[in-house]
C-alpha cells in the first residue's frame, strides 16, 4: 500500500474506534477531494476534526460544510424511513430492511453510513397498497426497473423497492437467491444470510466495473456487531455462489486494513482497484466490464456492441418506450422514432458512446477478464444472459 492509502486508512480505523489518529502526510485538499468521491465525508470528518492542524487548514471550512450537509440528508434519511417501517408495520406490509438500511445503524454515528438510497425488500402482491404508502408519506414514482421500483421525496431520499434481491439477468446470482423470501423470516434474514446477500451484490458491482472502500468497512462494523457469525455457513453459501475464493482474497485486504496483517501482491491489487474506483465504479471499467459479459456470446465484442448501440434487445427499448410493452408489434417502427429521438435530444450520448468503444478492444476484454479471474471472479451465465445483462444501460442510450 502507499502511503495516502495508509492514511486513509488510518482515519477509517480511528474513526470506527474512536480514537485520536495520527498526523496526516497527506494534504487535506486531497483527502477531501477523495471523501467525496468515495461518499465517506462524515466518516473522515470525525477522526480529522481532533487534529488542532485539520482545524486550522484552509480546507476545514468546506469539509464541515459538506458534514452538515452529509448530516441533514442522514438525519431525513433516518426520519423517513423510520416513518415508512411504522406505516408498513400498521399496515401489515411484509419488508425486509437491506443494506445500508441495516448498517447505517451499527456505525458509532449513523451519519458516517450516508446512503444514496434505501433498499427494502417487498412482495409485489402487496404492491397496491405499498403504493397508496408511498404516495401519503410525499413520495413520487420515478420508474421500475427489472427488479425494483424506485420512489423518491425531495432531492435526498430515494426508496427502491425491491421486487427480488438479484435482477434476474445476473442469473448465476439470482438462481440462488430467487425473489429472497425464502431467506425470510419473521421480516429478518439471519445474519449470515443478510451478510451472503451483501457480499453477493459487492461482488457484483466489484466485476460490473468497480466499487469504492465503503463496503469493506461495512463489512468490518458488521463483523464487529455480530461476534457469533457462523463463517462456515458463510463460506459454504458462498462456496454455491462460487464466490468463496473472491471472499477468502477480500478476507485477506481486511486482515491488512483492520488487523495490521502484512499486505500481498493479491491484497495491494484489490486495495488499488477499490481505492481507484470511486463510489460507482469508473466508466472505463464499467465498459471492459460489458465486454467480457459480449464476449460469453460472441468473439466480436466491439462489432456486437455497435449492433447493440444501434439496435438494442427488445427488453431494453420497452424500458425506454413503455408503448412496447402493451404493443411488442411497434418495435420496428420505435427503432428508427429512437434515431430521430437520440439525434435530436441526447447528442451528447453519441458522443459518449462513440469514446467508449475504444474500451471494447480484444486486449481490453481480456485483460478484465484476467484481472478477475486473478482475484476469484467470472461471469457465470449463459449467452441469453449475457445479453439480457445489458438492457438496463441499453435502454438509456
Amino acid at each position: 500500500m502507499n502511503e495516502f492509502q495508509k492514511n486513509i486508512l488510518n482515519l477509517v480505523n480511528c474513526a470506527l474506534s474512536g480514537e485520536a489518529p495520527k498526523p496526516c502526510v497527506t494534504d487535506y485538499a486531497s483527502i477531501y477531494k477523495f471523501a467525496k468521491k468515495q461518499q465517506i465525508i462524515a466518516l473522515l470528518f470525525y477522526p480529522l476534526s481532533k487534529l488542532e492542524e485539520f482545524k486550522k487548514s484552509e480546507i476545514y471550512a468546506k469539509f464541515f460544510g459538506a458534514y452538515m450537509v452529509c448530516l441533514q440528508v442522514s438525519e431525513n434519511q433516518t426520519y423517513e424511513t423510520g416513518k415508512l417501517f411504522s406505516d408498513f408495520d400498521k399496515e401489515n406490509v411484509s419488508y425486509v430492511k437491506l443494506k445500508g438500511t441495516i448498517l447505517k445503524g451499527l456505525y458509532p454515528k449513523p451519519e458516517m453510513r450516508t446512503m444514496g438510497d434505501a433498499d427494502i425488500l417487498i412482495k409485489p402482491e402487496q404492491y397496491e397498497e405499498i403504493e397508496k404508502i408511498m404516495k401519503s408519506r410525499g413520495f413520487v414514482y420515478k420508474y421500475e426497473s427489472n427488479h425494483e421500483l424506485v420512489w423518491q421525496k425531495g432531492n435526498s431520499l430515494l426508496i427502491e423497492l425491491h421486487k427480488m434481491l438479484i435482477p434476474s439477468y445476473n442469473s448465476d446470482y439470482y438462481e440462488y437467491f430467487g425473489d429472497g423470501w425464502k431467506l425470510v423470516k419473521n421480516n429478518e434474514m439471519s445474519n449470515e444470510d443478510a451478510f451472503v446477500f451483501m457480499f453477493t451484490h459487492f461482488a457484483k458491482h466489484y466485476r460490473d466495473g468497480g466499487v469504492g472502500l465503503r463496503y469493506l468497512i461495512d463489512f468490518k462494523v458488521y463483523f464487529d456487531a455480530h461476534k457469533d457469525l457462523d463463517y462456515d455457513y458463510i463460506e459454504r453459501e458462498l462456496e454455491k455462489l462460487r464466490l468463496a475464493e473472491f471472499y477468502k482474497n477480500v478476507m485477506g485486504v481486511m486482515a491488512v486494513w483492520f488487523d495490521g496483517k502484512e499486505s500481498t501482491e493479491k491484497t495491494d491489487f484489490i486495495t488499488d482497484y477499490l481505492f481507484d474506483s470511486g463510489v460507482y465504479g469508473t466508466e472505463k471499467n464499467h465498459a471492459k466490464s460489458e465486454g467480457v459479459k459480449i464476449s460469453k456470446e460472441t468473439k466480436n465484442v466491439k462489432g456486437r456492441k455497435v449492433i447493440r448501440l444501434l439496435f438494442p434487445t427488445y427488453s431494453a427499448m420497452k424500458e425506454r418506450y413503455k408503448v412496447l410493452k402493451k404493443a411488442p408489434i411497434l418495435l420496428p417502427i420505435m427503432y428508427i422514432y429512437r434515431y430521430f429521438d437520440v439525434l435530436f435530444n441526447r447528442r451528447k450520448n453519441i458522443t459518449k458512446n462513440l469514446n467508449e468503444l475504444k474500451y471494447y478492444s480484444d486486449e481490453n476484454v481480456s485483460s478484465y477478464r484476467k484481472e478477475l479471474n486473478y482475484v476469484g471472479l467470472d461471469f457465470n451465465f449463459g449467452d441469453d444472459e449475457a445479453t439480457e445483462s445489458q438492457t438496463k444501460k441499453e435502454g438509456k442510450e
